[in-house]
């Protein structure tokens, strides 16, 4: 994994180079999916960031409300097996899991997909998808994306599209609810077979 640079730099860096990019906001409207455990297979755990708020995230510290969709089924199986290899669990402990569609509507996403906003940023894609922030967490610290996720939700952004860790070609979306977020699950009334 990669080193975290998050103790070489001044915790205010992201804000100030989120601002540079902020001419690059783009809208987003489209379908993201997410695996969920089945005991948190609730419509309104999917949605409300509660788990990565509690727990933290690659693009959220512990204490922001995050929620995370993947832009295609495979990424979000890959995200999900990924997560599991850290701990060096078998792949048959991810599952079971529930695959979920959402419907979501943002006005203002920053692109981290897009290589002139990760030069703005002074991160690459390759940073963004080995820095190991789980590890830097466990030092009580946040990783550099998990400073640029606060910054961005502290500027009022309401999601950031960013390469997928475990799917070179995917991509995710980490979004913040509390910043006007639209999502709507689809097909709820089908999670009413799961009582």
């Amino acid at each position: 994994m990669a080193k975290s640079t998050a103790s070489k730099r001044d915790s205010s860096w992201p804000k100030h180079n989120i601002e540079r990019a902020l001419s690059r906001l783009t809208p987003w409207t489209g379908i993201i999916y997410r695996m969920v455990s089945i005991r948190f297979a609730k419509p309104e755990y999917l949605i409300d960031g509660k788990g990565s708020q509690l727990h933290g995230g690659r693009w959220n510290p512990v204490g922001l409300a995050a929620v995370y969709g993947c832009t295609s089924p495979e990424v979000a199986l890959a995200e999900t097996l990924r997560h599991h290899r850290y701990y060096n669990m078998p792949d048959g402990m991810a599952l079971p899991r529930l695959l979920c569609a959402i419907r979501v509507e943002l006005e203002n996403v920053l692109p981290l997909t897009d290589s002139r906003v990760r030069s703005r940023l002074r991160m690459t894609k390759k940073s963004m998808c080995t820095e190991d922030w789980r590890k830097t967490n466990v030092n009580n610290r946040c990783s550099d994306t998990q400073l640029i996720g606060r910054a961005a939700h502290e500027l009022g952004l309401q999601g950031l599209l960013v390469p997928s860790a475990a799917s070179p070609s995917g991509q995710v979306l980490a979004l913040f609810p509390e910043n006007g977020a639209h999502l709507r699950i689809l097909n709820e009334d089908e999670f009413e077979a799961l009582k």
